[in-house]
């Protein structure tokens, strides 16, 4: 039985039934309204984990309410579009029309947030220059996917498309620049490469001499500083060293059998870079006349 004092009742639609109410001098109006339709919702993906935008269409005077499941009474959020909550793997979200006036709700609709598998991210070939200088950048790609260069590590404008190695500009100093592989849908977490400007040493400032009377062979010897080697040569602009060297401190060189003074050079090599002083010292061996 349906017992109320005077007055107008507003009722959703849930069902109809029939029921005989008594003789009573009381009037009451039962309205009852309309639920919404149901709303059409938009299916959407992203790429990898995080967030996506959740919309649709309600008719009018009405507003869309989003549920985690299709048994949730209580909504996480009202509107469209919203934003939803993080997700990893591809998942529903549901959603109900409200109508504003009555508060009356459409049966549930489904959304489905997709989430597509980014690609591998490539491996990154770093490059390194003695002094300043421009070097090639690369990249290992396993799945031959077209590569992206960036110069942040987030957002930005590709400096360079759809290839796998990068020439720099002329550097005075070390930057680091990113790469994405890019496949039909995604593009993979970007990697970092390193284009590194190492220090070139300094000149070789400290050397021994060796003075001789007759033809003889000599020791002479020059001192690198801390991290640094001593590399020998026969002239100031051979690119061959006659003698390569393996630690900081003092080097030491013998020469073949001098009949005639002869001047050796030397350069600093760093022990970690493999970088080259520039510039070479000359380290000599005098011949003096002998007494008459």
């Amino acid at each position: 039985f349906f017992q109320a004092e005077d007055g107008i009742r507003d009722h959703c639609v849930t069902g109809v039934q029939t029921c005989a109410l008594p003789i009573s001098s009381d009037i009451v109006t039962l309205i009852v309204n309309d639920n919404p339709t149901i709303p059409v919702l938009n299916n959407v993906s992203r790429c990898g984990t995080g967030t996506v935008t959740l919309s649709g269409l309600a008719g009018t005077n009405e507003i869309i309410d989003w549920y985690n499941t299709s048994s949730d009474l209580i909504a996480f959020a009202s509107g469209s579009p919203v934003s939803s909550s993080i997700i990893q793997t591809t998942r529903s979200f549901f959603a109900s029309a409200r109508n504003l006036s009555t508060g009356c709700l459409s049966p549930k609709a489904e959304l489905i947030a997709t989430v597509l598998a980014l690609p591998p991210s490539p491996t990154a070939i770093n490059a390194s220059s003695c002094g300043s200088g421009s070097m090639v950048l690369k990249v290992t790609n396993t799945n031959n996917l077209s590569v992206n260069w960036y110069d942040v590590s987030a957002g930005g404008n590709a400096i360079v498309t759809g290839v796998d190695s990068l020439i720099t500009p002329q550097l005075s100093s070390s930057k680091t620049y990113y790469a994405e592989v890019v496949d039909v849908n995604c593009a993979s977490l970007r990697t970092a490469v390193v284009a590194t400007i190492n220090t070139l040493p300094s000149t070789v400032s400290t050397v021994n001499a060796s003075y001789k009377c007759t033809a003889d062979t000599a020791m002479i010897s020059a001192t690198a500083s801390s991290g640094n080697t001593i590399d020998w040569y026969s002239d100031s602009s051979s690119l061959s060293p006659i003698q390569i060297g393996s630690q900081s401190g003092v080097n030491t060189f013998i020469t073949p059998l001098l009949s005639n003074s002869t001047s050796y050079w030397v350069a600093q090599r760093n022990l970690s870079t493999g970088c080259i002083s520039t510039s070479r010292t000359a380290v000599s061996v005098i011949f003096n006349s002998a007494p008459a």
